[in-house]
C-alpha cells in the first residue's frame, strides 16, 4: 500500500517538474523571441528601414504587451497618430515618468493642437517643477494661442530657473511689443543681444531694437550700436514697408558714415513729395554710379539698370515739377540704359503729350506695345490718345485689348 502511494507521489512530482520545465522553456523562448525582435528592430532602424523596424518592435509588443522598451523604440518611428497612441501606452505603463508627458505634448505642438499640449506639459511640471525647458514650451503654447497672461507667467518662470534662456526672452519681448510695453521689450531684446554670439543674430536684434526706438521717437538711441551695414539694413526694411520718413532718417545716417544710399533716399523723398531733395539725391546717385575697368558683364548690366532707375526717378520728379523738357531728357537717358523697359516709353510718351506733341506720344506708346505686347497700360494710354485724335476704331481696338489683358490677371 505504501509502495503504491510512493509511486503516485513520484508521478505527481514528475508531472509538476515537466510543467515547470515547460513553462520555463516557454518563458525562455518568449524572452529570446522578444530579444530577437528588439535587436532586429534596432538594426532596421539604424539602416533607415523604419517600417521594418516598426514591424519588429510590434512583434515584441505582441509577445509582451507591457514591453516598455519596445514602445520606447517604436514611438520614435511612428507616424503622428500612432505616436500619440504609443505615448498614451507609455504613460499607462509608467505614469510617473515625466518624459512621456513632455514628448506627447511636443507631438501635439507639431500639429498646432495647443489645448492638448497644455495638460501634458503641466503634468510634467508637477513631477519636475524645476524644468525650465518645459516651462518655456508651455509658455510658447500659450503664446501661440494668444493667451499672453499665461505665456508671460511661464516665460517668467523659465527665466527665474534659467536666466540665459534666449527663447524665453524672445517670446516675452514679442508679447511686450504686442502689448505696446516697448520699454520692457527693448530690455529683453537688449538682453538677447548680450547673450548672442552670432553676428547675424546680433544684427537682427539691433535692427529690432532700432525699430522700437523709432516707434518711441528716440532715433538717436536707435543708431548708437549700429554699424554702417546695419544702418543700411534697417533703412531698407523701413523702405520696403513704405515707411519713407524713417527710411530717410537711417539713410541719412548711412550716407554720413560713407554709404551710398542716395538712390534709395531719393526714391523716399520722391514718395514723400519732396521733389527738390529727391532730384538732388538722384543726381548724387548718378555721379556715384561708375564702372571699374575690370567690371564683369553682370556688374555692367546691374550698373546700367541702376542708372536707368535713377534717371527714371529724377525724370519723374521733374515731371511733377512741370519741368517737362528735363523729364524728357532723363527718360531718354533711362531708355539708353534700359531700352527694353516698356514703362519708360509710356512715361516719355506722357511728357510729349503734355507738350502737345501727339505724334511723339503715339510713337512712344506704340514702342512700349512693340516691346511688351501684353502691357495693358500702354494700350490704355494709346487708346485714350486715339480717342482724342478722333480715331475711334483704333481706340476701341486698344481698349478691347486692354480689357482682355486685365481680365487675365
Amino acid at each position: 500500500m505504501r509502495g503504491n502511494t510512493n509511486n503516485k507521489n513520484l508521478k505527481i512530482a514528475l508531472f509538476v517538474l515537466v510543467i515547470v520545465a515547460a513553462i520555463a522553456f516557454i518563458v525562455q523562448n518568449s524572452r529570446s523571441g522578444q530579444g530577437d525582435c528588439m535587436q532586429r528592430g534596432r538594426d532596421f532602424a539604424k539602416q533607415g528601414q523604419e517600417w521594418q523596424a516598426i514591424q519588429e518592435f510590434s512583434k515584441a509588443i505582441e509577445i509582451d504587451p507591457n514591453n516598455v522598451e519596445a514602445y520606447k523604440e517604436r514611438v520614435k518611428l511612428q507616424p503622428w497618430k500612432e505616436k500619440i497612441e504609443d505615448y498614451g501606452k507609455l504613460i499607462e505603463l509608467e505614469p510617473q515618468n515625466p518624459r512621456w508627458y513632455e514628448e506627447r505634448a511636443d507631438c501635439y505642438m507639431e500639429k498646432y493642437q495647443y489645448s492638448h499640449a497644455y495638460p501634458d506639459y503641466i503634468k510634467c511640471l508637477e513631477m519636475e517643477s524645476q524644468n525650465s525647458e518645459v516651462y518655456c514650451k508651455l509658455a510658447s503654447a500659450y503664446l501661440k494661442q494668444g493667451d499672453y497672461s499665461n505665456a508671460l507667467t511661464n516665460f517668467n518662470h523659465t527665466l527665474e530657473l534659467d536666466p540665459k534662456n534666449k527663447v524665453a526672452y524672445s517670446g516675452r519681448a514679442s508679447i511686450y511689443e504686442k502689448q505696446n510695453n516697448l520699454a520692457k521689450a527693448v530690455d529683453d531684446y537688449t538682453k538677447l543681444l548680450s547673450l548672442s554670439t552670432d553676428i547675424k543674430e546680433k544684427n537682427q536684434y539691433i535692427k529690432t531694437i532700432a525699430k522700437i526706438y523709432s516707434r518711441l521717437g528716440d532715433h538717436e538711441k536707435a543708431v548708437i550700436s549700429m554699424n554702417k551695414d546695419t544702418l543700411h539694413e534697417v533703412a531698407s526694411e523701413f523702405f520696403n514697408e513704405k515707411n519713407f520718413s524713417e527710411a530717410v532718417f537711417y539713410l541719412t545716417k548711412y550716407i554720413e558714415m560713407g554709404g551710398d544710399g542716395y538712390k534709395m533716399r531719393g526714391t523716399s523723398y520722391q514718395a514723400l513729395g519732396d521733389y527738390t531733395l529727391a532730384i538732388a539725391d538722384y543726381t548724387m546717385a548718378l555721379e556715384n554710379l561708375n564702372l571699374s575697368k575690370t567690371a564683369s558683364a553682370q556688374e555692367i548690366e546691374r550698373l546700367n539698370f541702376n542708372k536707368a532707375m535713377a534717371y527714371w526717378g529724377r525724370g519723374s520728379c521733374y515731371y511733377k515739377q512741370s519741368n517737362i523738357d528735363k523729364a524728357i531728357e532723363d527718360y531718354t537717358d533711362a531708355i539708353k540704359f534700359a531700352p527694353n523697359y516698356a514703362l519708360l516709353y509710356c512715361y516719355r510718351g506722357d511728357c510729349y503729350l503734355h507738350q502737345g506733341d501727339e505724334g511723339q506720344a503715339l510713337a512712344n506708346y506704340s514702342k512700349a506695345i512693340e516691346i511688351s505686347p501684353e502691357f495693358a497700360l500702354a494700350y490704355e494710354k494709346r487708346g485714350n490718345l486715339y480717342q482724342k485724335l478722333g480715331k475711334t476704331a483704333q481706340a476701341e481696338a486698344d481698349f478691347a485689348k486692354m480689357k482682355a489683358l486685365e481680365s487675365q490677371k
